[in-house]
């Protein structure tokens, strides 16, 4: 066999390994999306992919009208944009733009960005060597007024003969550098909850940790800005042990994701669910510590690895009006029965202060132990005298259960 044959061969096989993966790249009806429903980049590059197709299937009148008015293609701060492609980066023109459509036609006022970025250069650079991909740079954002990281994916297109982009963004607030403390807060959570807002407030507390590692548990149980009203962080190892809380009731009595709640997980171990799935949003009752009442909870946790330790940081809002609390008696009275005979069920041990000394190492112990009789919660056992019983002795091998003098019954 020649050389020439050989390598005539080794093209016709890398072709053949090459096909079927430009074959199978998505199509819209693989996986249809619309604007109110991006999330991720990888959904704005999925309806970079619809747009796509849409201009081809109903003509760039139609298109052009659609992207500006129909809410499968503009929602709030995701819209389908359309920019000429040139090597003149200051005259180049935007074909669709929902944000402000008295532009489209017009050279776009662009300056460099803070990455350093001229978004037209760019954009003539990836698309006339990839034809298709990922563009990151600052713009601004139609939903906060602010100027804001996004990446886009954009994809070559002819736009009525001229070479064109065609392209969908989000905005990454919970990027490092955008987490505001005056967009991304306790109080904003509180006085306006939903599962974005919920996310986004935990995403920028976990960069926060892991960035800052155990030392900024301080500021995240405490700083204001993590903790308001209802809302509040809580920190905890894979086990279930408390790290930190913000919580205004006893912060370091019982885990926040305890399967023993009343009205939590009915035996769910999601700390395992949470570990595994990274991010996570669960819904229980817990006692809201600001009112005292039982209520419904939308709880969003993230697992990160600050310094190695594996830690699962969240938090979450309330939904209604709750259980109203026993009447006469204070929130912070209510009592809560917990059977120790089933183990801790998420207590641990906890000091309220070191012994008063100079020593430089104490060593503290602590352990479960049945109540005295004058404080046991369980009805008071009936004396021989009244009930005619025999008092036999208590062989019970639990040391928590309770002894009561066994009744003659015969």
């Amino acid at each position: 066999m020649t050389k020439s044959h050989s390598l005539a061969i080794s093209i016709l096989l890398a072709l053949l390994l090459v096909s079927p993966a430009v074959a199978s790249e998505d199509s819209c009806a693989d996986r249809s999306i619309s604007a109110g429903a991006v999330r991720t980049p990888q959904d704005a590059r999925t309806l970079t992919q619809c747009a796509y197709e849409f201009v081809q299937e109903v003509g760039f009148e139609e298109a052009h009208r659609a992207f500006n008015e129909e809410e499968r293609w503009k929602s709030g701060p995701t819209y389908v944009f359309v920019s000429e492609v040139t090597t003149v980066s200051d005259q180049a023109r935007v074909f669709v733009f929902p944000p402000n459509p008295s532009l489209e036609g017009l050279s776009f006022p662009w300056q460099i960005d803070s990455f350093g970025n001229d978004y037209f250069k760019e954009l003539h650079r990836l698309l006339t060597s990839f034809d298709e991909g990922w563009n990151y740079y600052s713009f601004f954002n139609p939903a906060t007024g602010e100027v804001e990281p996004k990446v886009s994916y954009v994809k070559s297109i002819d736009w009525m003969g001229t070479p064109a982009a065609i392209g969908v963004g989000v905005y990454r607030r919970d990027l490092p550098g955008t987490c505001r403390s005056e967009e991304v807060n306790a109080s904003l959570l509180d006085s306006n909850p939903s599962e974005a807002r919920l996310q986004e407030f935990v995403r920028c507390a976990a960069m926060e940790m892991d960035s800052r590692g155990y030392f900024a548990s301080v500021s995240l149980a405490n700083d204001p800005r993590w903790r308001s009203g209802s809302i509040y962080l809580f920190g905890l190892d894979t086990y279930g042990y408390t790290f930190f809380s913000g919580s205004p009731a006893d912060s370091w009595i019982g885990s926040e994701l305890s399967s023993s709640d009343t009205g939590g997980f009915e035996g769910r171990n999601v700390l395992e669910v949470a570990d595994a799935f990274e991010e996570t949003f669960l819904y229980y009752s817990r006692r809201n510590p600001s009112t005292g009442q039982s209520q419904r909870k939308v709880t969003f946790v993230k697992r990160i690895t600050s310094f190695g330790v594996p830690v699962l940081i969240g938090a979450g809002y309330y939904l209604d009006e709750g259980i109203p609390p026993v009447p006469g008696v204070p929130a912070e009275d209510l009592a809560f029965t917990v059977d120790f005979r089933r183990g801790p069920q998420g207590f641990i041990a906890g000091f309220a202060d070191y012994p008063p000394a100079d020593a430089e190492i104490y060593e503290l112990t602590s352990d479960y132990r049945r109540l005295p009789p004058r404080w046991s919660l369980s009805p008071p056992c009936s004396s021989p005298e009244s009930t005619g019983a025999t008092t036999s002795s208590c062989s019970s091998k639990d040391p928590l259960a309770a002894c009561c003098p066994a009744r003659d019954t015969r």
